[in-house]
């Protein structure tokens, strides 16, 4: 969504228009407006019956990136089947 913003603010000065933060806007509210049939109940129910998980983990950022981009991941489980190695 940053570099979305970012190439219509670019294409904005380039143009000297505002038509693509326009057209930028009204895909916002297209997502928005097709995503509050599913959200809207969904906030309500948490607010209401909130799923508090009390959670001393911590992942640091490498340790994110790590998961994010390394190639040695596999969809098979690990050699004991256990699911989390």
């Amino acid at each position: 969504m940053i570099a979305l913003s970012l190439y219509a603010a670019a294409l904005a000065i380039l143009e000297r228009s505002a038509r693509p933060l326009a057209r930028l806007a009204a895909s916002g509210a297209l997502g928005l407006a097709l995503s509050a049939p599913k959200l809207l109940p969904m906030l309500h129910e948490l607010g209401r019956i909130p799923r508090l998980i009390a959670s001393t983990e911590t992942t640091s950022l490498r340790v994110l990136g790590l998961a994010l981009t390394s190639r040695e991941q596999s969809l098979r489980p690990p050699v004991g089947g256990l699911p989390y190695g």
